[in-house]
């Protein structure tokens, strides 16, 4: 598959230009965004430079300076009504730290420090805006993925809070959909491969791997914007993947790693796999079931207290807070059945442990059921099988949760 390298001469060629928004442009050797950092880098690199040597007043021979012609040239325009600055580089010089460089049609040879050169970008490829998509995260209202085998569609309901619509109706995991965004918004172009769509099949990208799609609307915006970035194969080097923007003509190669983080999200890594969802805050009551013992404990202003088998101070609340931490982060690792018609495969029918929670509303939560622990589910891991409420799907839960929660009143009323 064909890879395009710019060459050192497109830089003396290339120019930026102010937007009349703050934002620079490329306009030669290609029109594109510009880096904008970088260009302010050079205007900042070049407006406090001060001459490390004065070498020649009137040089009749630039050649041996690299003046003729010059290794780079940059000219700024300042002003409708002003000339051109122009500044010529042109050898470095190891022994003096220094590079060569001379205004405009002047002959006077002076030394820059060397690290003007260093530091000033030599082609078009290095000043160009390398970034694939600008959008802001907080005004993504809806993003799509399409690959072959798998359609995903989620819509924000809040910030950082995410409904999934398709493959299935459920809620969407907050954190994991705010990282994909992210991943998205950062994705760079390691090279620009080509700037027409021509051959598109060269790059995989006539049928692309991924689609995915988003839509932003800022709060004052009357109607969306649609983004679209599209993946295909793999470079043959293995350095990157093919990408594009929608139907845009440049084709990027962007890193393996970096795409990979994107391409490899599935739906069960951007659905919620909260078991319960709650807020500890919220939480009035627990009770707690086991085989052997069973307590309920009830929260009492900002303190918490045992009510069953017998009203007792809990003097350490913590653990009983840290039972609710552990509840509210407990995830799925396996949907085992969508609607299990026999609970007792799972041992559902007589739990090693059932938990149930009430809201300040009285709302109930649950009850959690824990049945026996199995090691077929998940290769390697131990897990438990588990259900929340009647007619809900079968859970494989890691086991090594029931490790922090109390198994009798005792342990909660223990001064220890």
């Amino acid at each position: 598959m064909p890879r395009a390298c710019w060459s050192s001469a497109l830089a003396l060629t290339g120019a930026v230009r102010r937007q009349p928004s703050p934002a620079w442009r490329l306009t030669a050797p290609v029109s594109a965004r510009a880096d904008d950092q970088q260009v302010r880098g050079i205007l900042q690199r070049l407006q406090g430079v001060k001459v490390q040597e004065f070498i020649a007043e009137e040089a009749t021979d630039l050649e041996p300076y690299g003046l003729q012609p010059p290794a780079l040239h940059v000219r700024l325009n300042v002003g409708q009504d002003q000339a051109p600055l122009t500044l010529m580089l042109g050898k470095v010089d190891t022994e003096r730290k220094g590079v060569y460089a001379k205004h405009g049609e002047t002959a006077r040879v002076f030394l820059l420090p060397q690290d003007v050169w260093d530091n000033l970008p030599k082609t078009a490829t290095a000043v160009r805006d390398k970034t694939l998509l600008q959008y802001e995260r907080e005004h993504i209202t809806r993003l799509e993925t399409q690959s072959p085998n798998e359609h995903i569609v989620l819509t924000t309901t809040g910030p950082r809070q995410y409904a999934m619509e398709q493959p299935v109706q459920t809620a969407g995991d907050g954190d994991a959909i705010s990282g994909l965004l992210w991943d998205i918004k950062e994705l760079k172009a390691k090279e620009f491969v080509a700037e027409t769509s021509e051959a598109l099949e060269l790059y995989g990208l006539d049928a692309p791997r991924l689609r995915i799609a988003l839509w932003e609307k800022a709060p004052t915006a009357q109607e969306a914007t649609q983004h679209a970035l599209v993946f295909g194969a793999a470079a043959p080097d293995g350095q990157g993947i093919y990408a594009r923007l929608a139907e845009a003509p440049v084709i990027y190669l962007v890193g393996t790693t970096e795409a990979q983080r994107i391409m490899g999200k599935t739906v069960f890594d951007l659905r919620n796999k909260k078991i319960v969802a709650f807020t500890t805050e919220k939480v009035q009551k627990i009770h707690v079931q086991y085989p052997a013992s069973q307590f309920t404990v009830e929260r009492r202003g900002k303190a918490w207290k045992l009510s069953e088998p017998q009203k007792q101070d809990i003097p350490q609340g913590w653990k009983v807070d840290r039972m609710l931490y552990e509840l509210s982060t407990l995830e799925y690792a396996k949907i085992v059945a969508d609607t299990p018609d026999d609970g007792s495969r799972y041992g559902l029918d007589a739990p090693q442990a059932q938990i149930t929670l009430w809201q300040q509303d009285g709302t109930p939560l649950g009850p959690l059921l824990v049945g026996k622990a199995t090691d077929t589910e998940m290769a390697g891991t131990q897990t438990v099988y588990a259900q929340v409420g009647p007619h809900t799907p079968v859970y494989a839960l890691k086991k090594d949760f029931l490790s922090s929660l109390p198994k009798t009143p005792t342990e909660l009323t223990a001064e220890k």
